[in-house]
């Protein structure tokens, strides 16, 4: 799609038009045309930082099955089980899963004479 943006820049009377119809902004166009140019490649840049493990997809997977079966079990013991920091467990199934834990609530009972106040 990059590429074809390219070409879309070069005709500016209908440029609006088409980014309309699109959903593209008039900058996002310029910054993929500008890296074009740049570099050659419309292609995003390499991501610095340190990529995330096989580990962590295995235990990604592992979390998931076992909080799908037993959704009561909180993160602490989760990640006590799993013998793993709280923070990671917490960041796994919360940011990664998008899950969250059952939270057991104490509820007083009601008695006959308050449920017929």
């Amino acid at each position: 799609m990059r590429p074809l943006l390219h070409f879309i820049m070069l005709a500016t009377p209908m440029l609006r038009l088409m980014l309309k119809k699109l959903s593209v902004t008039y900058k996002q166009v310029y910054n993929t045309v500008k890296c074009y140019k740049e570099t050659g490649s419309a292609d995003d840049h390499p991501r610095s930082g340190r990529p995330q493990s096989q580990r962590m997809a295995e235990r990604i997977k592992c979390v998931k099955v076992k909080n799908y079966w037993n959704p009561i079990c909180s993160i602490w013991k989760t990640a006590k089980e799993e013998q793993v920091d709280k923070m990671i467990m917490w960041r796994i199934i919360r940011k990664e899963l998008k899950m969250a834990p059952f939270k057991k609530v104490c509820l007083q009972l009601l008695s006959e004479a308050t449920r017929l106040k």
